[in-house]
């Protein structure tokens, strides 16, 4: 039989192109997982952001329902949440410091921030007077809020900050 006849014959792969195909599959494979767990992330990600804008929300909301005279750093943002007779105590703080939000006093107020609860949510308020022509005109209240991310992926914290005025010819 000739040399060439016999290489005409042959209908198997080589070695090489099981290797070649193999690397391909891997690839794509290796693609897909990458895809589905930068997904997962993000969607964490977006959770924990929504959480997070609610709860601000939620807080300024009812800071904004007190008379413009009583929103006053370390008094309660509402009077439903003073603290007496073993009430939920949320208070202004008295200063710009970090405060954590995985206390029970917060999961009580806002119970989504369980799903931040290894995160370690923390916010910090301060509230600053207007004075135009020697008279007080309006308060403004700076929500800021921060967390880890997901997995430790994505920078030191988290942040997100709103703020509201309230102004005293309104309330």
């Amino acid at each position: 039989m000739n040399y060439f006849a016999f290489k005409r014959l042959r209908k198997g792969t080589t070695i090489i192109e099981v290797l070649i195909a193999s690397a391909i599959l891997l690839s794509v494979f290796v693609g897909a997982i990458t895809m589905l767990n930068y997904h997962r992330l993000q969607s964490r990600k977006a959770m924990e952001q929504a959480i997070m804008i609610d709860f601000m929300q939620h807080y300024l909301e009812i800071a904004r329902a007190k008379t413009f005279f009583e929103i006053l750093p370390g008094q309660p943002i509402n009077e439903l949440y003073n603290g007496v007779r073993s009430t939920i105590n949320i208070r202004f703080p008295n200063d710009g410091n970090w405060y954590p939000l995985t206390t029970t006093h917060f999961l009580n107020f806002h119970p989504d921030l369980v799903w931040l609860d290894k995160s370690s949510p923390q916010y910090s308020c301060t509230i600053t007077d207007q004075v135009v022509g020697g008279r007080m005109r309006s308060k403004r209240i700076n929500l800021n809020v921060r967390w880890k991310p997901p997995r430790g992926k994505g920078g030191d914290w988290l942040t997100h900050q709103m703020e509201s005025v309230v102004y005293s010819m309104f309330n």
